[in-house]
Parts: C-alpha cells; sequence; structure tokens
C-alpha cells in the first residue's frame, strides 16, 4: 500500500479537526455526545469495491422538538478508512454534518448527511472516479441495541460532482457499528 505525502497532510488535518471537536464544551445537560465506531461496505456495481473506515461523531447542541416526542438534531461526522478492490488499496476521509431524526420512546433514528471527502487514488483498475477530491452522501438508520451500543445501515453515494470526466460515482452499503459515549 503506497500513500504519497499530501494524503499523509490529510489525514492529519482531519486528524486535528477531530480533536477538536472532542475539546469543544457542550452545556452539561447533554449525554451520549458521541459516538465511535466502525464501517464495512460494498459497492454496488458489478466490479466490487468495499470501503473499510472508522468514523466518529459529535451531537451538536443544538435540538429542534417536532412535536410528539420526534426531535431533530445535527451532527458532525468524521471518517477515516480505505477503498480496496482485488490488492489496490486508497485512502479515504471526510469531514462534514448529518442531519438526525429520533423519537423518544423508539430505540431506532434516521440520518442524513452530506461532506466532502479526500481520496489518496481514484483509480481502481477500470474505475476512474475522476479527481481526489469527492462529495459523499448518505442516508441510514441506526439501532440502539444498548444503551451505549449501536448497529446501523447506510447507503451512501460518492462522487465528484460533475467537476471532472468521468464522473460514474462510487454507491456503497454500509453496516456499522459504534458506542456511544
Amino acid at each position: 500500500m503506497r500513500f504519497n505525502n499530501n494524503s499523509h497532510r490529510g489525514r492529519r488535518l482531519l486528524l486535528a479537526v477531530g480533536v477538536l471537536l472532542a475539546t469543544v464544551p457542550l452545556p452539561a445537560h447533554e449525554t451520549n455526545l458521541f459516538s465511535a465506531g466502525v464501517r464495512a461496505g460494498v459497492s454496488s456495481s458489478n466490479n466490487s469495491i468495499w470501503q473499510y473506515e472508522g468514523f466518529l461523531n459529535r451531537d451538536l447542541p443544538w435540538v429542534w422538538s417536532l412535536g410528539r416526542q420526534w426531535r431533530l438534531w445535527p451532527r458532525l461526522e468524521l471518517t477515516s478508512g480505505t477503498l480496496v478492490r482485488s490488492d489496490e488499496f486508497g485512502y479515504v476521509g471526510s469531514l462534514g454534518p448529518s442531519l438526525v431524526i429520533g423519537q423518544g420512546a423508539l430505540p431506532v433514528s434516521a440520518n442524513i448527511g452530506c461532506r466532502p471527502t479526500g481520496l489518496s487514488r481514484y483509480t481502481f483498475g477500470e474505475r476512474d472516479l475522476g479527481i481526489r477530491f469527492q462529495i459523499t452522501s448518505h442516508v441510514g438508520m441506526d439501532w440502539r441495541v444498548h444503551a451505549r451500543w449501536e448497529v446501523g445501515y447506510r447507503f451512501q453515494h460518492m462522487s465528484n460532482g460533475g467537476m471532472a470526466k468521468p464522473n460514474p460515482g462510487l454507491n456503497v452499503h454500509f453496516v456499522s457499528a459504534a458506542f456511544r459515549f
């Protein structure tokens, strides 16, 4: 596996932003503000590309009541991982917002988000994603199986947003496990 200096700088920047997010104080009444976990997924195309990543989520201090105990709140997500196709590996990292909706009595929540993404490489065999900069959007569901543990499913689309040709995009189905603290 080979990464260039730009990918090392990108990973250091993502790590620095993650540390900064972890140290920003929030009101004392908030609990379970963070979740950290792992995700694994595979693309839905014939040329399967696997993606593995670790993630850190930070629930932000704003919560909007939608009635009948339904709430909507923003979250910031930091990811760091790898794309794999056969014997080809590449770094992938992202940082950006999502919105989460949940109901107090239900252990299930839904989320949607969009964030900028950086790649250390953008070609995997005949699959050419166009450029190193991508935009990743997702929709997902999380199920709290215990007070501190969640499992989830996410459908994610990554593309260069038409900034370069080709722009085939990459659709990935993920499963995840996370610990809330």
